[in-house]
């Protein structure tokens, strides 16, 4: 019951990501993840208890931060909200940005990685899509 439940928000999501604009079904040569990529406004999350790394975008299988901090391709990390939850990850590329770089302004690395558990991913997404939703409204 609570996977119907979990499937059927996550397709709600995927469907409003999709009418927004918010969502980039294509892929590229490079592309490891075979699930369409929400864009994300609200970007926080904690990688390892470490409270500064800014996420890029997020599927059902994965995503990818910006990071000071690199991580060994193969090793293991827990991604963290401020509200307690979290998902276990295996880091799969990482790539040093650009000196200069628009993107390079926010961390020296882009770090992808892919969720050890897809339900956990999707609930990931909701939770980060659920926030977003919160700081618009009181903003």
């Amino acid at each position: 019951m609570a996977d119907e439940k979990l499937e059927s928000a996550f397709s709600q999501l995927l469907q409003n990501s999709r009418l927004s604009g918010q969502l980039n079904p294509s892929r590229e040569e490079s592309e490891r993840r075979d699930q369409p990529r929400l864009s994300v406004d609200a970007g926080d999350i904690q990688v390892n208890a470490d409270p500064w790394a800014i996420l890029i975008d997020l599927s059902a299988t994965g995503l990818a931060y910006h990071s000071d901090n690199p991580h060994d391709i193969g090793t293991q990390v827990t991604i963290g909200l401020d509200d307690g939850f979290s998902v276990s990850a295996e880091v799969v590329q990482l790539k040093a940005e650009e000196e200069g770089s628009a993107e390079g302004m926010l961390g020296r690395f882009r770090v992808s990685c892919r969720f050890a558990d897809s339900s956990k991913g999707k609930e990931l997404a909701l939770r980060i899509k659920d926030l977003e939703d919160r700081s618009l409204v009181s903003a």
